[in-house]
């Protein structure tokens, strides 16, 4: 197997919460159909911006969910997974910023299935969706007839018990034991070969180990299953860059875009296009991609260095310099260090 060590993922991909451990944070809510009543035994599932899984519960009898002990000023995903009746949904959700609260509630209502629309639909939901119910602080409140604004909804399939129960194991393993998940992944795709949620996990898990052409593999089989998953497109994409197949990346990070633009993966995609824009001699396609990369956390120091020789090829020597200068301010002690402040003194001097 090919390896291409541009950089590590893993210190990539994976999020560090920080936060003021003194003051916990709590999201809960409720997951109800469309007519306002509660669904039990639901998976909820909590996960960084980067789609990383950090917890999971199971719904109440009344449909309730909570994460509970969270550090502050951190943004989540809640994703609400399918029971294979209702179409799935998730819903960015930020903790901390109102320093009044220290309880975010997100409630979700989920759509049916096409094919079970007719069976979800209950003859008294009007009653229901306007029945009053208990928050966690114990007081009544009344569920609102109408959805709040609409979450994500994702793609939906009737899995094989024994498929879906290796695919949970599989996700649980994970926070504890990488190898062994994909594993279980792995083995859930065998019994479930057009396993969407299988096969994106285990592409996206492959990629974050360095496993370019192993994910590649994982995550074009969940995009021919399911074409409009951007978490898809953007973990074939990431691994198209380390594989150094620059067109391909680029055909496939700026389809992602066009599906989310504003996902939270979003900086290190604009870092991948920009940087096989760069490869494929499109410097000017390339500079507004790094630039929007540059803000997020984690993207490689070569950056500076990318948008530094775009700027001098266009005799905007000062602006080069103060790139250098920025990478230099994060890497002190590179060992070419004396010669990047050479640099920046001969790009200073062409620019007066």
């Amino acid at each position: 197997m090919r390896k291409v060590l541009l950089f590590p993922v893993a210190a990539i991909l994976a999020l560090v919460f920080f936060g003021d451990v003194a003051k916990a944070y709590e999201i809960n809510g409720y997951v109800y159909n469309s007519a306002g009543k509660g669904i039990p035994d639901v998976w909820v599932e909590l996960l960084d911006d980067v789609y990383t899984v950090i917890k999971r519960v199971r719904t109440s009898a009344s449909g309730h969910y909570s994460f509970p002990q969270l550090p502050g000023e951190n943004d989540y995903i809640i994703r609400v997974l399918t029971d294979g009746v209702h179409i799935g949904q998730e819903r960015r959700v930020e903790t901390g910023r109102d320093s009044a609260t220290q309880h975010e509630s997100t409630d979700f209502y989920l759509r049916a299935h096409p094919e079970f629309e007719e069976q979800a639909k209950a003859p008294t939901a009007s009653k229901k969706a306007t029945a009053s119910k208990p928050d966690p602080s114990g007081k009544a409140r009344a569920v609102p007839p109408t959805p709040p604004a609409a979450a994500n909804e994702f793609f939906v399939q009737e899995v094989p018990p024994a498929a879906r129960s290796a695919y949970e194991e599989g996700v649980r393993l994970l926070e504890t034991n990488p190898e062994g998940g994909r594993l279980k992944l792995k083995e859930a795709i065998d019994l479930f070969p057009d396993y969407f949620a299988a096969l994106e996990r285990y592409g996206v898990e492959c990629v974050k180990a360095g496993q370019w052409e192993t994910g590649t593999v994982a995550v074009n089989r969940a995009i021919t299953v399911n074409p409009r998953s951007h978490v898809s497109f953007f973990a074939l994409g990431v691994a198209q860059f380390q594989l150094k197949q620059f067109p391909k990346a680029i055909e496939t990070l700026t389809k992602m875009f066009l599906m989310a633009p504003d996902t939270p993966n979003g900086p290190f995609a604009h870092y991948c296009l920009g940087m096989s824009l760069l490869k494929t001699g499109k410097p000017a396609d390339a500079e507004p991609e790094l630039r929007l990369a540059k803000p997020g956390m984690n993207i490689p120091s070569d950056v500076h260095l990318a948008l530094a020789q775009i700027y001098s090829s266009t005799n905007r020597y000062a602006e080069a310099a103060d790139e250098i200068e920025q990478l230099l301010e994060k890497e002190p002690v590179r060992s070419d260090a004396t010669s990047l402040r050479q640099l920046i003194a001969h790009l200073r001097a062409k620019a007066r």
